[in-house]
């Protein structure tokens, strides 16, 4: 996928099935797509960093979770133990892994501001991957 357009989805979010959250919403910035669950161990390692990231970076870059192949429950407790308070949606079926060709989780995509997919990370992000990555979107 890297080179290619990102694919929209518009899902509930984690902690209110009432909030739609669209990728469209981000359009012209930055994003920093990053695939989860609960229930992934290296999920739970990279999240309190994406957390800081995300503060540290805040107009900058824009950070998005998707919750994926979990409960809501599952998926709303991980972001208040990792500190993410960034927008997070939730897709408990699993429906958006055969649109984005996901194989395991994590999975973080760095899109730049046109929507283009510049990066693709599967499994854990370190510290220096993160910046590393976000460096190039913000300068593409």
């Amino acid at each position: 996928m890297v080179g290619k357009p990102i694919p929209e989805f518009t899902l509930t979010a984690v902690n209110s099935a009432a909030q739609s959250i669209e990728l469209s919403q981000f359009a012209g910035h930055p994003v920093v797509l990053n695939f989860f669950a609960s229930w992934c161990i290296p999920c739970k390692t990279e999240l309190p960093e994406f957390a800081a990231v995300s503060k540290k970076e805040l107009g900058k870059v824009d950070f998005v979770g998707v919750d994926e192949n979990d409960t809501r429950s599952g998926g709303s407790s991980i972001l208040r133990r990792s500190g993410v308070d960034y927008p997070a949606a939730f897709d408990g079926e699993g429906q958006l892994a055969q649109r984005f060709h996901l194989v395991g989780l994590p999975t973080t995509f760095f899109i730049d501001s046109k929507g283009r997919v510049v990066a693709l990370v599967v499994g854990q992000v370190s510290s220096s991957m993160l910046e590393t990555n976000i460096a190039k979107i913000i300068s593409s």
